[in-house]
């Protein structure tokens, strides 16, 4: 049942953190800031705001060792590196299919598997020893 509540959780927190990415690159989109800073910005609103709940509410992970900024750093950067690789796959250039509506679904549902998994076992894992206290 805990995985369940877990699961559902860091689903929430995905949903909400895509809302806010929205939000924020069709508010400055709305107030003619370039796409490309718009995107930027958008992107780090919903990273934050995924970043804090999923740390707090999905895996209630407490920073004992005052690692937080090396485990945001860390976060971030997986964050942008499977964007990168997954942006590939959307653009077409290592698409599986030719539908650009097939490949967005493949992507948001590996990428969901992905990132729960990491964020699990590697980012916010409990265990001393785990890579984020290192």
């Amino acid at each position: 049942m805990k995985l369940f509540k877990e699961i559902t959780r860091f689903l929430i927190t995905g949903g909400m953190s895509a809302i806010i990415t929205l939000a924020i690159l069709n508010i400055l989109l709305y107030l003619q800031t370039p796409l490309f800073i718009s995107s930027i910005c958008g992107y780090g609103g919903g990273i934050i705001n995924s970043f804090i709940l999923n740390k707090k509410w999905t895996f209630g992970f407490e920073d004992k060792h005052g690692k937080s900024g090396n485990i945001f750093t860390i976060f971030i950067i997986y964050n942008i590196m499977v964007m990168i690789l997954f942006g590939y796959l959307n653009l077409g250039l290592f698409a599986v299919t030719g539908n650009k509506a097939a490949s967005q679904i493949l992507s948001i549902c590996i990428t969901t598997v992905l990132n729960y998994s990491v964020y699990k076992l590697l980012i916010f894992n409990k265990r001393p020893g785990s890579f984020n206290i290192k």
